[in-house]
């Protein structure tokens, strides 16, 4: 592989796009396959549970039954049910996964979907973020020890919280690397959204950052390697802006 290659492996061909959306669909189709048995486990009836309210909450919001504030305090809120409380985003991912498989795949699977998808679009980015540095076997086999690690394949194949947090880790991670390589804004961006989702959604995501804080303080004074300052700033705003978002109890008295 020439010099070149590794400079442009990720121009906007049609093969460059095919390969990822074989890889994707490749990979939930594996995890999903592996997931169809599974029963349900203890703390999937809190996700479930905390669907049903945000299934509730968003019909009767576009009923016109209850006004956005409302559906906002009582159906969207960081949830204390769980031991330890979350935000919504991961009931919102199963909610999104149930509602658009529920008419071809059986109960609790379609359930799952959103965190299959999760896991399944993370992958793919992961790959995708490797290929200025790596060969294609190296980057397949990757992922390959990614979709079979036995810790973390059953996270995402369940309606729990810890799969797609580990999903958003690597989202993290790919849009990161990306960013180092391309120099663009737009990755920076995609990374304080993924940072600010897992902050957003449980606690152990409020240490995501702390590596990305150390890398660019070590590269600080090499430019070759480190973000550019408008990165830095882009992801700086991001990051909080996701966190609000995500908790509507922070937010301003929407009445008022």
């Amino acid at each position: 592989m020439t010099s070149q290659e590794i400079a442009r492996p990720n121009s906007p061909t049609g093969m460059s796009w095919l390969v990822s959306l074989t890889l994707f669909v490749g990979i939930a189709s594996v995890v999903t396959f592996l997931a169809r048995d599974r029963a349900l486990v203890w703390d999937e009836g809190m996700t479930l549970q905390r669907l049903d309210l945000l299934d509730d909450g968003l019909s009767r919001l576009q009923a016109g039954e209850i006004p956005f504030d409302t559906f906002a305090a009582q159906y969207w809120r960081f949830s204390r049910a769980e031991p330890d409380g979350h935000g919504p985003f991961y009931a919102l991912l199963s909610w999104a996964g149930h509602r658009a498989t529920r008419w071809i795949l059986p109960l609790p699977l379609a359930y799952r979907m959103g965190s299959i998808l999760l896991f399944s679009l993370a992958c793919t980015l992961l790959e995708r973020s490797l290929r200025p540095h790596f060969s294609p076997l190296a980057r397949l086999s990757a992922v390959a020890f990614m979709v079979t690690m036995p810790r973390l394949l059953p996270e995402v194949s369940f309606a729990l919280i810890d799969g797609p947090l580990a999903s958003l880790a690597m989202i993290a991670l790919a849009t990161f690397l990306r960013a180092v390589d391309t120099g663009s804004t737009r990755w920076p961006i995609c990374f304080g959204i993924a940072i600010g989702t897992a902050m957003a959604t449980k606690l152990t995501g409020w240490f995501f950052v702390a590596p990305y804080l150390a890398w660019l303080a070590s590269t600080f004074f090499d430019r070759t390697r480190s973000w550019k300052f408008s990165q830095v700033v882009a992801a700086a705003l991001v990051i909080p802006a996701t966190v609000i978002l995500w908790n509507v109890g922070w937010w301003p008295n929407l009445v008022e």
